[in-house]
C-alpha cells in the first residue's frame, strides 16, 4: 500500500498543496473586498495576483506531460481551485460596480 502512493507523488509534490491554495483563494477574495471598500481602483492588485496563480496554473496545465499527471494525481478539483480566486475577484469586482 505504501508503494503506490510514494510513486504518484512524483508531481504533486511539486504543485502548490491543497492547504496553500485554499489559503490564497481566501487571502485574495478577502483583500478584493477590503480593497473594494477603500478606493474601487485598489482591487487591480489582488486582481493582478489571482491573475499570475490562473495563468500560472493554465501553464501547467497546458503542458503535454505534467498537465495530464496532474490532472491524474491531484484530480479536476485542484484545477479548478487554481482558477477560483480569480473568478471571485473578477464577479466581485463586477458586482461592485453594478451596486455603486
Amino acid at each position: 500500500m505504501h508503494l503506490p502512493s510514494s510513486i504518484l507523488a512524483e508531481v504533486s509534490d511539486k504543485m502548490m498543496s491543497f492547504p496553500a491554495l485554499i489559503v490564497w483563494n481566501v487571502v485574495l477574495v478577502l483583500v478584493a473586498w477590503v480593497a473594494a471598500k477603500k478606493n474601487r481602483w485598489l482591487v487591480l492588485l489582488p486582481l493582478s495576483l489571482a491573475a499570475i496563480l490562473a495563468f500560472g496554473a493554465a501553464e501547467e496545465y497546458r503542458d503535454p506531460f505534467v498537465g495530464p499527471a496532474v490532472i491524474h494525481e491531484l484530480g479536476y478539483s485542484y484545477a479548478a481551485l487554481s482558477f477560483l480566486p480569480l473568478y471571485a475577484v473578477v464577479t466581485f469586482t463586477m458586482r461592485k460596480k453594478k451596486s455603486a
